[in-house]
C-alpha cells in the first residue's frame, strides 16, 4: 500500500528552511525551471515533499497546479507567518484556519445603494450576492470562499487540544495587500467573511486563497500551518529577521507528530 503523499507548500526561504533540513529535502526539480521542489530523504509514513511559492497570490496559483500536476499529493497545506488583522491575535500563535477569502479585489460602490462612493469603508469586494458583484455563475459555478477541510481542521483541533497547545480559529485573508488601517480590516471583516458566522477575527496572507481555489479545483483537501508574525493593531510590528524563528525545530517537530497522528 502507497504511503499518503504530502505537499507542504511556503512562500519564503525564510519560512521553510527549517522545515527542508528537519526532513532532510533535496531538490527534485525547478517547475518550469523556476519553482523549487524538494523531496525529504528521511523515512516517514507518509511522503513528503515542500514547493517554493515565492511571495503573491499568482506565484501561488501557478506553482501549485505544476505541483499538483506533477506529483499528484492526497493532501495539501500552507506553511508560512500571517499577519494579525484583528484585535486578538497576537505574535506568536498559531492558526486554525477556519476559511479562505480574498482580501484583493473591491469595487467603488456602496454596499447600500450601488452609487460609487469615495467612502473606502463602505466598500465591498468584487465577490458576493449582490447584483453588481462578480458571484459564482461568473466564476463558471466555482465558489469565491473556500473552507478549510473539515476533516483535517477537527484533526487538526483535537491535536492540539490533546497537547494543551493554544490554536486559535481564525479565517485566512488572501492576496496582494496589507492592511495597516483598523477601520479598513473591519470593513473586510464585516463584507468578506461569510455573513451566517459569528467568527470575524482574519489574519492575512498573501497567497493562500490562491492555493485553497487551486486546491478546490484539483479536489484536494487543504489546510495550513500559520503562525502570526506581527499585528498593528496590538502594536506588534512585522520584523522580517523573527519570522524563521516562528518555524524553528520545536514547531516543526509538533507538524511532524500531527502528520504523523493524521496519516495512521
Amino acid at each position: 500500500m502507497p504511503r499518503p503523499s504530502i505537499l507542504i507548500v511556503g512562500a519564503m526561504d525564510r519560512e521553510l528552511r527549517t522545515l527542508l533540513s528537519f526532513y532532510q529535502c533535496s531538490l527534485s526539480t525547478k517547475l518550469q525551471g523556476f519553482y523549487p521542489l524538494w523531496h525529504s530523504t528521511i523515512k516517514r509514513p507518509f511522503e513528503i515533499k515542500v514547493l517554493q511559492t515565492f511571495v503573491g497570490d499568482i506565484n501561488a496559483s501557478i506553482s501549485t497546479a505544476l505541483a499538483i500536476s506533477s506529483f499528484n499529493p492526497d493532501y495539501v497545506f500552507k506553511m508560512g507567518c500571517v499577519g494579525g488583522s484583528s484585535i486578538g491575535l497576537h505574535t506568536g500563535d498559531t492558526i486554525m484556519p477556519v476559511g479562505f477569502f480574498s482580501t484583493t479585489s473591491w469595487i467603488t460602490r456602496s454596499r447600500i445603494d450601488n452609487i460609487p462612493t469615495s467612502d473606502a469603508s463602505l466598500w465591498q469586494s468584487v465577490f458576493g450576492d449582490k447584483q453588481y458583484q462578480v458571484t459564482s455563475d461568473n466564476l463558471g459555478g466555482t465558489p469565491y470562499y473556500f473552507k478549510s477541510d473539515v476533516i483535517l481542521g477537527e484533526r487538526y483541533k483535537r491535536f492540539f487540544a490533546n497537547r494543551n497547545q493554544k490554536l486559535v480559529s481564525a479565517y485566512i485573508g488572501g492576496g496582494n495587500v496589507w492592511v495597516f488601517d483598523l477601520a479598513y480590516a473591519k470593513n473586510v471583516s464585516r463584507t468578506q467573511i461569510p455573513g451566517g458566522s459569528s467568527k470575524r477575527i482574519w489574519a492575512a496572507d498573501m497567497e493562500s486563497y490562491a492555493i485553497a481555489q487551486t486546491c478546490y479545483t484539483y479536489k484536494k483537501p487543504f489546510m495550513g500551518f500559520y503562525r502570526v508574525s506581527d499585528n498593528y493593531f496590538e502594536n506588534e510590528r512585522y520584523i522580517p529577521g523573527k519570522v524563521a524563528e516562528l518555524f524553528d525545530e520545536n514547531f516543526i517537530l509538533t507538524v511532524d507528530i500531527f502528520l504523523k497522528t493524521m496519516v495512521n
